[in-house]
């Protein structure tokens, strides 16, 4: 290079710098897009109900008595299914007032499926309508049927 040029592009330097500079600014090449990271959360709901192994599905059935009026201090059989080897809780409750009387009295399931009890009923049952309940040990959904304790 000689002289003439160095002088000639002393003159044109700046304004390729200020050209170049400009270029710099006004086209600095696609705008970076902001990211966003979202976390979401789903938390699942379990709801978990324990049944008691004595209870799944022992609730006694076809609850028969062998006579359907009594008198207190009498006595009649009461008989029913459930689950084998199950131990049936029997109690009474009247209809009128919805007191409970228990009587002490139990039977245990058959391998048939089948059970059957003695019930004495107590001489202090008010007469009318008693619900003969039959309940599996430990649960509490019952099967009955209806005893009339007559005087």
């Amino acid at each position: 290079m000689n002289i003439t040029a160095l002088t000639r592009n002393r003159l044109l330097l700046p304004g390729l710098v200020a050209l170049m500079a400009g270029l710099a600014v006004a086209c600095p090449g696609p705008t970076p897009t902001p990211t966003t990271t979202t976390t979401s959360t789903t938390t699942a709901s379990t709801t978990t109900t324990t049944i008691d192994p004595n209870c799944g599905a022992y609730t006694p059935t076809n609850v028969a008595l062998s006579s359907s009026t009594a008198s207190a201090g009498g006595g009649i059989n009461v008989s029913g299914t459930s689950e084998p080897g199950k131990l049936v809780v029997i109690t009474l409750r009247s209809v009128a007032t919805g007191s409970v009387v228990n009587p002490n009295t139990t039977a245990t399931v058959q391998p048939n499926g089948t059970w059957t009890t003695p019930l004495t009923l107590p001489g202090s049952l008010a007469a009318g309508d008693w619900d003969v309940l039959a309940t599996a040990q430990g649960c509490t959904a019952q099967a009955s049927a209806q005893l009339t304790i007559v005087p």
